[in-house]
C-alpha cells in the first residue's frame, strides 16, 4: 500500500506507527500471495485498529491514517464480494 510508504512521520509516535503499519502490510501481502484468507483477515483487522487508536501529532499524518482506514474498508468489501476466488500465487 502506497499510503503507508508515503506517511510523513514527524514525531516518535508517528515513526513507530509507520514502521508497525509497514510490517502489517508486508505480512498482509504474504497472506494474499499464498491465498491464506484467514491470516489475511486477521492482519487486515490490525491495521484499522492501529489507524484509529494512534493520536497523530500532525494533521497530514492524521489524514493519511484516515485514508488508509478508508481504503482498507474498500479492500474488505472487495474481498467479501469475491470470496472464494483467491488463488495461491506462491
Amino acid at each position: 500500500m502506497h499510503i503507508v510508504r508515503g506517511l510523513p512521520p514527524r514525531s516518535e509516535t508517528e515513526q513507530y506507527t509507520k514502521k508497525a503499519l509497514q510490517n502489517y502490510v508486508n505480512k498482509l501481502r504474504w497472506c494474499f500471495w499464498h491465498a491464506n484468507a484467514a491470516k489475511a483477515e486477521q492482519r487486515m483487522r490490525q491495521i484499522p485498529l492501529l489507524c484509529r487508536i494512534v493520536v497523530p501529532q500532525t494533521p497530514r499524518f492524521g489524514r493519511s491514517l484516515e485514508q488508509l482506514d478508508y481504503r482498507l474498508g474498500e479492500l474488505f468489501a472487495y474481498l467479501e464480494s469475491n470470496h472464494g476466488s483467491t488463488i495461491d500465487c506462491g
